[in-house]
Parts: C-alpha cells; structure tokens; sequence
C-alpha cells in the first residue's frame, strides 16, 4: 500500500488528469445550466434527458443536506409561545359534548412522528392511534417528479394530510405533496397511487371515490418544468387513478386564463388550489357529483360540474387566502377565511383568521364568528380548517399554530388542545376532521373484530 501511495507519477498524466477533469467540470455544469434553465424557461430545451436530471439532483446536493442537518425544526409551530406553557386538552366553562368523534391528525413533538388518533369527543379519550411513517408507507413510490422536494418524505418532515378513515377502521391519507396510500389498523399499507403526488384536502364523494388536488406533470399549459400545475384528481377505492384534469387548461378552457397567467408577472404557482369538496346530494344550486374548489392565491372559491365541463359559479372573496370549504345545507356553504392581507412588507391576519358563510339564495357572505375568531386570535397563516358537527359545534384546526379549538352551538369557545411536545416546542397538525358517532362506532367495531397490532 505504502509503495502504490508513494509511487511516482509522471507530469505529463497529473497534467492530463487536471484536464479531463476541468473539461468534465465545465461539461458538468453546462448540463445543470441547461436543466435549470429548461426548467424555468419554456423557451429552453432540455438537451440532456436523464443525465440532465442525475446532474441537477447531484448539483442540488448540497442543499438538500443543508435541509436534513439543519437546527430548525421542520415542522415547528409558529406564535405558539402566546399560549404560555398549555399543553394538551383545556375545557372552557360547563361541558357542552359532541356526540361523534375527531380523527386528529398531528406531529407528535416527542417522537417526531406523524400521527392519527381517534378521539371520542364525549370524553376525550384516544379509540384507537395510527403512525403514518412514510419509509414505510412510501417505500418504493416513484421520484420521477421535477417540482417536488423529496426532503418532505423523511420521517422528520412527512405530514400526514386530512386523512379519511373508513367504515371498516382502514385509513386513505397522503402526506403534503406524496402519493396516496391505503393502510390497516395497524398503520400497515394496503395499496400506494404514486402516478402523481397529491396535497392539501383529502375527501370522498357518493360514489365512494377519493378527490384531492395533485400534481400534473409535465403540465398541458406552460413548459416551464417546475411550474406547479395542480389538478382535479379522483381515485377509486381500491386505488385506481380515475381522472385527472389540470386546472390552469380547465380555466384556459372557459376563458379565464387571466387567473393563471399575468403578462407581465408569471408565477410558478398561480392558483395554489388545496381543497375540492364533491357535492353528495342535488340541491337548488348544484347537483350530486359537482365539485367545489378552493384556490389560495386567487382567493377563488368554484363550483364546477365535471360531468358536464361547466362552472357553475365562481366567487373572489371577500375570504382572502382561504383553505377550506364545506356544505352546510342545500343553499349554504362556509369558507375557511385564512385573512392573510400583504401590503407590501409580508403577510399579516388582522384581526384573526376567521369563517365566512356564502348563501346562494340571497347572495350574501356573512361573518357569524368574527368575534369569536377575534377573541380567541386565530392565527392561520397558511393552511388551517373548520368542520361542523350535527350538534351545531365548529371545530377548527389553527394548523401552524399548533391549536385546534372548538366553539359551541353559541359560538363560545368551550375545548382547545395546544400540540406542545416534552421540550417545550408546539407542533403542526394535518388537517384533522369530525367523524359522527354511527362512523366512529362502526370502525372500532371492525377495528376489534382484526388482530391485534404487533
């Protein structure tokens, strides 16, 4: 060993090493060139297919290590420190109980993982727990996407989104931009749809199919290679991709391309869609198997019917930055109004986030929880959500906060749960919702009836 260490090299091939590897070098970094280019310019072709990709992964190296050692705290709460040193369940006042239950979807702080737990909101008390672990549930899904970061699969920053429990206690859930998977009680993967990458809302339709926004890639509108083009997406229950529509050409489609594409300010992320709500049943206003559609960034909420290819009705605000929608009767629908105003030096909620109420027969948006909101500052600066119970409560879910409140049938605050971990850090949530109690019961029902989790 110590002879080839010590052997001599002739100048000539130290001369020639150094130039085959200056001349790989700058061929190297003509291939990143042309790949980061390709991927922001429609005007640029991408010249290298598969070596551009491997050389621009390679290049990105670095950061991509940068975000796995770093000290902050992947998916860390913000503003929660106003919550003192609360943790857990607080109760307000006298009882006023829920029949039902909520599926909680959250990070635990303590073990950096995520996870669901049904809770019976009679007492409080955890049915049944789920740990969504993506090395696990992921394993073996496809990473031939340009727009995602594949850093959000690690263990650390997997979150697992808006998940739907079934009838037989299986649960369907997708992390914040990761296939959709299907797994048993003992958190355990049935089946994975990994032909695109899905984010935001998860929810099912009366057909008992699954509709989430997704990732459609390469996009049918623009070449750019990392614009993100999110897209109507429906699974079938045993995970079969059912259809799929971009929705920038849907709006190219009517006419309503100005809500995409600015002259003179393109945007890699213009609409930002993240729920799609099916409609379950025909109504005055729209009928079973419409959907309706949030989309952050345009502060848009839609109705579309699929099986006719119209819009129904499209609204901009006076919700601004919103998340979520639900359907409260045959002529009601409520928004969930993140309230984030940009005025120039970053975005701001003032006073709080709150819920807005559109009615279809008057026309008329009211704010039936702007003083509740405002004394308990909901503070969602982005995502976040509200559900309804048939008691008349509201749950909602202060995701980056780190709170999840629920207001009485009088709009009083009567429980919050603050996601504080053993070192003081409060954690995000995942878009958690309400479960009636014939659900609830059926699902722990078949839950007891499987074997037990190892």
């Amino acid at each position: 060993m110590e002879r080839i260490i010590f052997k001599k090299i002739e100048l000539w091939a130290v001369f020639l090493l150094l130039l085959v590897i200056g001349a790989g070098s700058i061929y190297f970094s003509s291939i990143v060139k042309n790949e980061t280019e390709a991927r922001n310019n429609y005007e640029v072709r991408p010249a290298y297919s598969w070596a551009g990709d491997l050389a621009f992964d390679i290049a990105s190296l670095p950061d991509t290590i940068r975000k796995l050692t770093s000290d902050e705290i992947p998916l860390g709460a913000a503003q929660y420190e106003r919550f003192g040193n609360r943790t857990g369940w607080t109760h307000y006042g006298a009882p006023s109980p829920i029949s039902g239950y909520l599926l909680f979807s959250r990070i635990d702080g303590d073990t950096l993982t995520s996870v669901i737990d049904l809770v019976d909101l009679s007492d409080f008390s955890v049915k049944h727990h789920w740990i969504a672990d993506p090395d696990t549930l992921l394993a073996g899904a496809s990473r031939a996407s340009k727009v995602m970061d594949y850093t959000q699969w690690t263990k650390e920053r997997f979150r697992a989104m808006h998940p739907l429990m079934l009838a037989d206690g299986t649960m369907v859930l997708h992390g914040q931009f990761s296939p959709l998977v299907k797994m048993d009680h003992c958190s355990r993967r049935i089946w994975m749809e990994d032909a695109t990458n899905f984010h935001h809302s998860l929810n099912v339709d009366a057909e008992g199919n699954f509709w989430a926004p997704s990732l459609i890639e390469p996009s049918p509108v623009t070449e750019v290679a990392e614009f993100r083009d999110d897209a109507l997406t429906e699974v079938s229950p045993d995970g079969k991709l059912i259809f799929q529509k971009s929705m920038a050409q849907l709006l190219d489609e009517h006419d309503l391309s100005y809500l995409v594409f600015q002259v003179f300010n393109f945007s890699d992320d213009p609409l930002h869609m993240n729920d799609i709500q099916p409609v379950l049943k025909d109504g005055p206003y729209w009928k079973k198997g419409d959907l309706f559609i949030s989309m952050r960034k345009r502060s848009l909420v839609m109705l579309y019917r699929p099986s006719t290819d119209e819009i129904i009705w499209k609204k901009q605000g006076p919700w601004l930055a919103q998340h979520d929608v639900d359907i409260l009767d045959d002529h009601r629908i409520a928004i969930f109004n993140n309230n984030v105003k940009n005025t120039g030096k970053g975005g701001y909620i003032e006073p709080s986030s709150d819920v807005r109420i559109y009615d279809f027969a008057t026309d008329e948006v009211t704010n039936p929880y702007a003083e509740a909101a405002a004394a308990a500052r909901i503070l969602a600066v982005t995502n976040g959500l509200m559900d309804f119970t048939e008691s008349g409560h509201m749950i909602v879910e202060e995701d980056t906060s780190g709170r999840l409140l629920i207001f009485g049938p009088d709009h009083r605050l009567t429980d919050d749960y603050i996601n504080l971990a053993k070192d003081g850090v409060a954690y995000r949530m995942g878009w958690s919702s309400y479960i009636d109690r014939a659900k609830g019961d059926a699902a722990l029902a078949a839950i007891a009836t499987q074997e037990p989790c190892p």
